[in-house]
């Protein structure tokens, strides 16, 4: 099955030009199986702009906060990774409902457009702060820590960052349109991930069907072809995390001629982000529309067609009366209630998704910002980070050839068992960096247990997301995916709040011990949720 995702390719042969200007042409009312491939490679064209964007923003941003307090305080990091589980504990879900109720394509588009442009509205603002940290430099900060030594300790923990009312307010403006981009960027991960793909899976088994009229695995095909989209969306995740970082740590320091650059260089990147954002929303906005036209079956979000795979009418229907009840109901309380409601109902996959957000709380990671900016305070050069970074998302990216190989030999609760398990005994070795005092050695089993376990994250991330779409209605879909990105949100705020009680570099040991506890009792939860399975 063909994963390229070059758009360029996409139209260079006549009949994916057909098709992108014609539309499908339908097969005893089934669409046409090579449509239904045209449409898969458009969405992972799509899905390779979103995700590349924002990622290589997310990255910048970091390094943009950290050069604010010339990279001796986690506290903007920490505060701007608060702001962001914030957004999306409390966003996600109604996320997720807005997806339910409203057509597909206008959702999607809805999600490109606000989220890139609140990103470009986000690094304006990170443009002013940066021309205005220059203003105080190392040395005044060196003083200014003498003089907060007997401060309060609400000044001590804001120590070194610009405190002027310009950066306040580019400061507000960054936590509110960057929390705003975030939210929308999970919408629309939630829409195409959760939902369009599962649709688009199940018109290629319709089709495979239609072509093979004695065929009696329909289901087979379906979550053969669900594995393989889901296999290839994240190999295009993984493949951004290693590009856009590494891409950004080996350019960032060419063109400003430092190895860690001061807010003056950095200032600049902000103009690039917001023209490659721009671009990847025109990009974005002409895929979501073509896949739209080339799948009818995106247009229809009746029950009734998932009922006949699943056999769920009465969860359907229950859920249907649940939705015109909170609809009825202007209680954000009774609303979040009955939401948690749905999402525990979808038993045992609710325990695997609980397990699965546990995994948030854990800093032991390049993607959060916390870890990169201890390694900077350490001594370690930004092109070294971006390599890192680099080679963690591609071990990361072998996990989903591993997956593959895993969820055609095992059940994908023996998947996620094993994976989840592996991933724990990775993280002994950070356990272990914090007992030696040899620097060296201390960074080798650090970095090396962080980049080891990004096999058993991927493969156990995998497993779960395939759980809860074959195992969850269509009509809740929508719902416990957003829940899902809440409760993903609100395990990794906790973070940022030990970032903001303990944001001296120094106290990294806190967040090596938290995040090796969180996989402990994440690995509990799946136990019990295979174990409810099989009882």
């Amino acid at each position: 099955m063909e994963k390229d995702i070059e758009l360029t390719d996409l139209l260079n042969t006549e009949d994916n030009q057909e098709l992108f200007e014609n539309g499908p042409s339908l097969h005893h009312g089934k669409v046409p199986l090579e449509t239904v491939f045209f449409a898969r490679r458009l969405l992972y064209v799509s899905h390779f702009f979103a995700q590349f964007a924002e990622i290589a923003w997310q990255f910048c941003l970091t390094l943009f906060l950290s050069a604010c307090t010339h990279y001796q305080s986690l506290i903007l990091v920490s505060t701007y990774g608060l702001s962001l589980g914030l957004a999306v504990c409390f966003g996600g879900s109604k996320i997720g409902r807005f997806i339910d109720q409203t057509d597909r394509l206008y959702a999607a588009r809805v999600f490109i457009w606000s989220g890139n442009l609140s990103v470009v509205a986000a690094t304006a603002f990170s443009f002013i702060l940066l021309s205005q940290s220059d203003e105080l430099g190392p040395t005044e900060q060196i003083n200014q820590d003498e003089i907060l030594e007997n401060s309060s300790w609400l000044k001590r923990r804001f120590n070194g960052v610009p405190l002027n009312w310009s950066s306040v307010l580019a400061l507000i403006g960054i936590h509110v349109f960057g929390s705003a981009a975030q939210v929308l960027a999970q919408g629309f991960l939630v829409a195409v991930e959760r939902d369009w793909a599962v649709v688009l899976s199940r018109s290629a088994a319709e089709s495979l069907s239609a072509n093979e009229p004695n065929r009696d695995d329909v289901g087979h095909s379906f979550s053969i072809w669900l594995s393989d989209t889901n296999v290839a969306m994240k190999q295009i995740d993984l493949g951004c995390k290693v590009a856009a970082p590494a891409a950004a740590g080996l350019l960032i320091p060419f063109f400003s001629g430092e190895a860690t650059p001061s807010p003056h260089a950095l200032r600049w990147v902000c103009i690039l982000i917001g023209i490659f954002n721009t671009a990847a929303l025109v990009v974005e906005y002409v895929c979501t529309a073509r896949i739209h036209q080339l799948l009818p079956a995106l247009a229809n979000k009746e029950a009734g067609l998932e009922n006949a795979w699943q056999n769920d009418s009465c969860i359907g229907m229950e859920s249907r009366m649940e939705n015109k009840s909170m609809q009825r109901s202007p209680s954000a309380l009774r609303r979040l209630s009955s939401e948690l409601g749905i999402y525990f109902e979808e038993r045992p996959v609710c325990w695997a998704g609980l397990g699965l957000a546990l995994l948030y709380l854990n800093a032991l990671t390049f993607g959060n910002g916390i870890m990169t900016a201890y390694l900077l305070y350490r001594g370690m050069d930004l092109s070294s980070v971006g390599a890192l970074r680099g080679v963690a998302s591609a071990i990361g990216l072998c996990g989903t050839f591993v997956y593959h190989l895993s969820a055609s030999r095992l059940s994908l609760e023996a998947t996620g068992m094993w994976s989840i398990s592996y991933q724990l005994t990775c993280l002994v070795l950070c356990i272990l960096s914090l007992l030696t005092s040899v620097k060296r050695w201390a960074f080798i089993l650090l970095v090396g247990g962080v980049c080891l376990s990004r096999i058993g994250l991927w493969v156990f991330d995998i497993a779960v997301t395939q759980m809860q779409q074959e195992q969850v209605p269509n009509d809740r879909r929508g719902v416990v995916g957003g829940v899902q990105q809440s409760l993903n949100a609100g395990f990794g705020l906790l973070i940022f709040v030990l970032g903001f009680f303990f944001p001296h570099p120094r106290d990294f040991f806190v967040f090596v011990s938290t995040g090796f506890a969180s996989v402990a009792l994440a690995t509990l939860l799946f136990a019990f949720a295979v174990y409810r399975v099989n009882k």
